[in-house]
């Protein structure tokens, strides 16, 4: 802190970086598992337009209930529809694709 005080740093003045922690490697490992995710996303959304994929009794019964608290504002199709296209249309997430790359660092971070 002293020395920055005194004059701006240099590249010299600075500690050797973890090589885990360079942001190549890093890059490289998000990469990767943004890809995973896509891939995931898209074999999952592939499986269920096959009809491979179907949701669970337990899912079906908890998107009735749902569906019926929301009876006044929408008709129980609509809302029960718009349960099922959520689940049947899976969107890859970035940040469990940053949760795979950097682990509970991400998460702690994000609580700071």
């Amino acid at each position: 802190m002293t020395l920055g005080y005194q004059r701006p740093l240099q590249a010299t003045d600075l500690w050797k970086m973890d090589p885990s922690r360079e942001i190549a490697s890093l890059t490289q490992k998000l990469d990767e598992c943004w890809v995973r995710r896509i891939d995931e996303a898209n074999e999952w959304n592939t499986k269920v337009r096959n009809g491979d994929l179907k949701p669970s009794s337990a899912r079906k019964v908890l998107w009735t209930i749902k569906a019926f608290s929301r009876l006044p504002k929408v008709t129980w199709n609509e809302s029960y529809d718009s349960y099922f296209r959520s689940w049947a249309n899976k969107e890859p997430s970035l940040a469990w694709a940053l949760n795979d790359t950097l682990g509970w660092q991400f998460w702690a971070s994000g609580m700071i």
